[in-house]
């Protein structure tokens, strides 16, 4: 408790030093855009009844809108949804160590693992800092995790739908928050169901990889594919400014308007977003002391993320909640990958599944005899 009480304090520091003196580095504006929407939906509730338009209520900025509600009950103040941000944090490190209790990992294990939380990636500091929705997505995959996990083997029926409630809800709030999350909300529903028929019926490997191939085919035929390749193009071309070259995108406009469909291309396009999001900067992109540190912070990730998969083959039987985990990680991760151009954005990103992958990296699993 110790370590989670020191890691909040600092963060308080620093949500002080924004706000009194200097921009932490790697902010950005967007921090500063939540609170002016913050502002206009606060200037809307206390003047909606003069007004004859209706505010536009807008996946992504739902976060502004009850920074809003806060406004206007409490008063504006950057500083206070900063410190907001800084108990966010606070709340999500409690829930993390309480599912670290709760999977039995030992006591020096749990230690550390606090210490990872709170203080090993500084960006993940400083964006639990500000006023940025990426705290919040990451205290609520934090309680879907708990809630995920204490299901397991529960008995009591009012209970059970309790939690089944709680995670719906959970869900919900990771959806409104930002639209991948809504893909990443679908597509965990639907690979829970599918898990479960696999196991139901005891297909093998190669049956799934046969009606995986079908359903490519058809994913193909039907032209889903080529509209979903339309999409990650048109999106990620909406993220380049008309007059500004940023040092951290990983592509330029040139090379995503260049992208032509194709049955390999698109295979291509989404493998190249995927490794771009958990590798960028590499080291032959490395330009700064920034870049330096978020080069250190993905080599940790990827290293926690390659012992998860090597669990996965050392220990392949019956372990479905573990599965159930891992499903859910790169499914947050997956969405997000094909949305983002730049190792900057990318790293705020990460920040949501963090406890995930902390714990996916601990997990206890026994072998099969």
């Amino acid at each position: 408790m110790v370590i989670i009480f020191f890691g909040f304090f600092l963060r308080i520091l620093l949500a002080l030093y924004n706000v009194d003196y200097q921009t932490l580095p790697g902010v950005g504006g967007d921090a500063f855009r939540f609170h002016l929407e913050a502002i206009e939906f606060q200037n809307y509730l206390s003047e909606k009844k003069y007004l004859f338009v209706e505010y536009k209520y807008e996946i992504g900025w739902i976060y502004s809108v009850f920074l809003g509600y806060l406004y206007n009950i409490f008063g504006t103040s950057y500083l206070f949804s900063s410190i907001l941000s800084c108990i966010v944090w606070l709340i999500s490190a409690l829930v993390f160590r309480k599912i670290l209790i709760i999977i039995k990992i030992d006591y020096i294990k749990i230690n550390y693992s606090l210490l990872f939380y709170s203080f090993l990636f500084p960006t993940t500091i400083i964006y639990s800092s500000v006023v940025l929705r990426e705290v919040y997505m990451l205290c609520f995959t934090n309680f879907l995790l708990f809630y995920i996990i204490t299901i397991e083997g529960e008995k009591k029926y009012f209970s059970f739908c309790r939690k089944i409630t709680m995670i719906l809800l959970f869900l919900f709030l990771l959806g409104i928050m930002h639209r991948s999350n809504i893909i990443f909300v679908v597509l965990f529903l639907s690979s829970i169901v599918i898990y479960y028929i696999i196991n139901k019926l005891r297909l093998k490997i190669t049956s799934c990889v046969l009606l995986g191939g079908v359903f490519i085919f058809i994913f193909y035929s039907m032209g889903f594919m080529e509209t979903l390749f339309a999409t990650i193009k048109s999106y990620q071309t909406g993220h380049i400014h008309p007059f500004t070259e940023f040092r951290a995108s990983y592509y330029s406009e040139s090379e995503i308007r260049s992208q032509v469909f194709s049955f390999f291309n698109f295979f291509k396009y989404i493998s190249n977003n995927i490794i771009n999001y958990f590798i960028q900067p590499s080291i032959f992109r490395i330009n700064s002391p920034q870049d330096l540190l978020l080069a250190f912070e993905n080599f940790i990730k990827l290293y926690m993320i390659f012992h998860v998969i090597l669990k996965l083959f050392k220990y392949p039987s019956k372990n479905y909640l573990f599965h159930i985990l891992v499903l859910m990680f790169f499914l947050s991760e997956i969405p997000y990958s094909q949305a983002t151009i730049n190792w900057g954005t990318a790293s705020r990103h990460h920040m949501q599944v963090l406890g995930l992958l902390i714990v996916l990296f601990l997990y206890p699993l026994k072998k099969s005899r």
